[in-house]
């Protein structure tokens, strides 16, 4: 297992992260490393309990790192509830935990998330559900050296970042179509989108904003926003 504090898509971010592999996952980790294992959990599989486990396991390192302690709850929209003070995100996919906390004081809001690249059907699927037709018309017609199964992977991972990230002031799921891609810079790792739909202050229609990405390996890619 791996866990270390490591850069963000532009610097700023510590991220905590651990590769795993649920196949054997015994649930005694979580009384053994006193991680508290949500009811609803108590009879999933061991894969869904794995994840959790993991994925709260970087959560504490997250926290120890600004020198915090205190249990990361569950809310009603089993989104992660972080100790006064705190704000953060948490991401897993296929054997692999990642988490942030930052200070308040410091940010509103932060969401991170990794995903593996789709391919094939998954691949179709995210161009009909994530994308509006202004997006698949802008992306069809963009000259970008990333190819385009990463791409708008990236931009599916982008979006999940930005709604992690402002959960907490909306309170609400958001479709895909709330935001909307309108730029990319390679050089700099951002993908830029404006908001379409209203939604809380800042967020208002045309408000425009970045979130970093970062190309990991073993087919996989990472993005985060912080506001």
């Amino acid at each position: 297992m791996l866990l270390a504090p490591t850069p963000g898509a532009d610097g700023a971010l510590e991220l905590f992260y651990t590769t795993f592999d649920t196949a054997h996952f015994d649930v005694a980790c979580f009384a053994e490393h006193a991680i508290v294992l949500p009811p609803a959990l108590a009879h999933a599989v061991p894969k869904r309990q794995g994840e959790f486990f993991f994925g709260r396991w970087c959560g504490r390192a997250a926290l120890a790192y600004h020198g915090r302690e205190g249990t990361i709850g569950v809310g009603p929209a089993r989104e992660p509830l972080w100790p006064r003070g705190v704000t953060g995100s948490i991401t897993h996919s296929h054997g692999i935990a990642a988490a942030v906390a930052v200070p308040r004081s410091t940010c509103r809001g932060v969401g991170i998330d990794i995903e593996t690249v789709a391919q094939g059907r998954s691949l179709q699927a995210l161009r009909q559900v994530v994308l509006s037709a202004r997006e698949r018309a802008w992306l069809a017609a963009l000259d970008c050296p990333i190819a385009p199964d990463t791409l708008l992977t990236l931009v599916f991972s982008a979006k999940e970042s930005f709604y992690k990230g402002v959960f907490e002031t909306v309170r609400r799921f958001l479709d895909f179509d709330a935001i909307e891609i309108v730029g990319i810079d390679t050089e700099g790792r951002r993908l830029w989108f404006d908001v379409v739909h209203p939604l809380d202050p800042p967020f208002v229609p045309g408000f425009r904003f970045a979130v970093g990405y970062t190309l990991l390996e073993q087919g996989r890619v990472m993005t985060d926003f912080r506001w």
